[in-house]
């Protein structure tokens, strides 16, 4: 199985708080973008790594934090792209507190947009099984976002 996010899902959970936020179709357009390619660069990583059942070393962990530089160098070569999707999608595995990957960027340096996909993909995340958990219920899922965006890790 690929670690990752359900590619969908995250785009609309994405779209959705972004409605609700009130986001111009533009903007919902260019949030749908990055949310959908936030893992593009996944493509790029060996397969022995995406499929590993256990916990990843040092070394693969490192391999996986670089699919977002790796995904940007993908998405700059779409011209129909919008380039906020692209930078989104860069900046998706950020985190405000500085803890993301890849640059280790804080809050005022992450696109707005980069923050929600982060707020979906975390969601999802902890809503599907993975080899080393199981999934969370979604009520449990919620309650572990808040609390992350309290102590400014989403």
């Amino acid at each position: 199985m690929v670690r990752g996010a359900r590619f969908g899902v995250v785009s609309f959970l994405a779209v959705a708080i972004g409605t609700t936020l009130g986001f111009s179709e533009q903007d919902l357009v260019e949030l749908a973008y990055g949310a959908f390619l936030m893992d593009i660069g996944m493509t790029q990583v060996p397969q022995a790594i995406l499929e590993k059942p256990g916990a990843l070393s040092p070394e693969e962990r490192a391999e996986i934090e670089r699919h977002p530089v790796l995904g940007l160098s993908l998405l700059e070569r779409i011209q129909s792209l919008p380039r906020p999707a692209a930078l989104v999608a860069y900046q998706s595995h950020e985190r405000c507190d500085g803890s993301g990957y890849p640059h280790g960027r804080t809050d005022s340096l992450i696109h707005e947009h980069a923050k929600i996909v982060a707020i979906a993909d975390t969601f999802d995340a902890l809503t599907c099984e993975r080899p080393y958990r199981p999934a969370v219920l979604p009520y449990k899922a919620m309650e572990e976002v808040i609390f992350q965006a309290g102590r400014r890790k989403v």
